[in-house]
This record gives structure tokens, sequence and C-alpha cells, in this order.
């Protein structure tokens, strides 16, 4: 639904206009332009018989709205927003990047690795999500609509993972479909270097690249726990090497 109002709104918008436009055109007295005159273009803007003053007052009165709304309203707004979008994106990479952390965490090593050094990490990417979220909302208005929505999805399903202990596998879930969703409204840079590869999009499902270079730095923040179960876990996995490669 909000998708089919986001183009409405516009199309609405553009035939008002034009109508308006056009309405003055045939409301006034003016000769047509030799290009058009004579052609069938010339046909829909010839003017009425009678001229209506008042038609004519209204239509210009449509235009200047519109006018005064783009200069005043939509072009710094426009461009307002594109500034804030280029500080807040660096922000919900880094906010994508732990949330994949996380799920990585749960999936993989929440089974395999005391509970303890779980939650460890557990503690660390919540934090930091929080981090990136609390520089995130200043700054919110200047987002889409779908973008506000998903990242709070995503704050609110980072609460619920941090106060329970059940249901994770479905919060994990939900916070990978506020991922998918994020990063295919806005196109997100790596948070950390170059690296074009370090999502995998597979339809609206979006997941953490293995062979990407952030893969790798995530890998090696694990090992600097210096946790010996964590670390032989990840050597079961074969990921030492990520950490050990020249």
């Amino acid at each position: 639904m909000r998708t089919v109002a986001k183009y409405v709104v516009p199309i609405a918008n553009f035939a008002t206009f034009t109508a308006a436009l056009l309405l003055v055109i045939k409301c006034s007295s003016l000769p047509l332009p030799p290009l058009v005159s004579g052609t069938f273009l010339g046909e829909y803007f010839l003017p009425f018989r009678e001229v209506n003053s008042e038609l004519s007052s209204l239509a210009l009165s449509v235009i200047a709205a519109y006018l005064f709304y783009l200069i005043n309203v939509y072009l710094p707004t426009r461009r307002n927003r594109t500034v804030a979008l280029q500080a807040i994106k660096p922000h919900l990479s880094i906010l994508v990047y732990r949330t994949f952390c996380l799920i990585w965490v749960y999936e993989h090593l929440s089974d395999k690795v005391p509970e303890k050094d779980v939650h460890l990490l557990y503690r660390c990417f919540l934090s930091d999500i929080k981090k990136r979220a609390d520089y995130i909302f200043p700054l919110a208005g200047h987002l889409e609509m779908e973008a506000i929505v998903v990242v709070n999805n995503i704050v609110i399903n980072k609460e619920k993972f941090a106060m329970s202990h059940q249901k994770l596998a479905e919060i994990c879930q939900g916070l990978r479909r506020d991922i998918a969703a994020l990063v295919w409204a806005i196109d997100l840079p790596s948070p950390y270097g170059e690296d074009d590869k370090w999502l995998l999009r597979d339809g609206k499902l979006t997941n953490f690249n293995p062979n990407s270079m952030l893969f790798k730095f995530f890998v090696a923040e694990m090992w600097t726990f210096k946790k010996v179960e964590l670390q032989a876990r990840l050597m079961e996995m074969g990921l030492d090497r990520v950490v050990t490669a020249p």
C-alpha cells in the first residue's frame, strides 16, 4: 500500500500541474507559436472562444503554488536529505553489519561454545547496535518512511534478543527480514574499507558474504577475544586461516 501511495501522489501532482498549465494556455489570448500552430498539438492548445479570467487566475494560482513549493520546500528538503543520508549511511552500514554478526554467532556458535563466551559476543554486538541507532534516530526524519520503520523494527528485535532466551531463532529471522528490507531500500557501502561484495542478495533475502573482506574482519574480531573454546570452534570451521593468512 505504501508503495502505491509513493507513486500515486507524484502522478496526481504532475497531472494537476499539467492541467493548470493547459488551462492558462487555453485561457490566453496570445497567438500560438508557429512551431505548434497548424499541427495536431495546436488543436489541443486553441484558446477558448470566451476567455474566462477567473478560471485563468485559478490555474495561475495553482502553478504559482507548485513553483513556490518546489523552490522553497522540495528542493531544500531534497538537498538536506542528501546531506543527512551521507552522514547516516556509515552508521546504517555498521548497524546492518553488527546485526549480521549477532545472527551469525547465534546460528553457528550458540550451541558449540560456552554460554559465557557467546553472551560476551552478544553484549558487544548489541551494544554497538544500540550506539548506531542512537546516532541514526536524530536524523531519521530525512529517511524514507519505509527505512525508518525498518530501523525501528531492528531496534525492537534487538531488545527482544537481549531480554529473551527463548524464540531466538524467530527473532533472528525477524532481524534478517529487517536487514533485507533496509538494504533494498538504501544502497549501503561496506562499513569498513572498500568491499562491494560484503552482502549476498538472493531474492528478498540478504546474507553475510563469507568470502568478503568484511567477514574476515569479523572473524579476526572474534579471534581477538582470546577465548580458547571460541578459537577452537573457529579452527574447527577452518576460519583460523582467515586470521593467520598473510
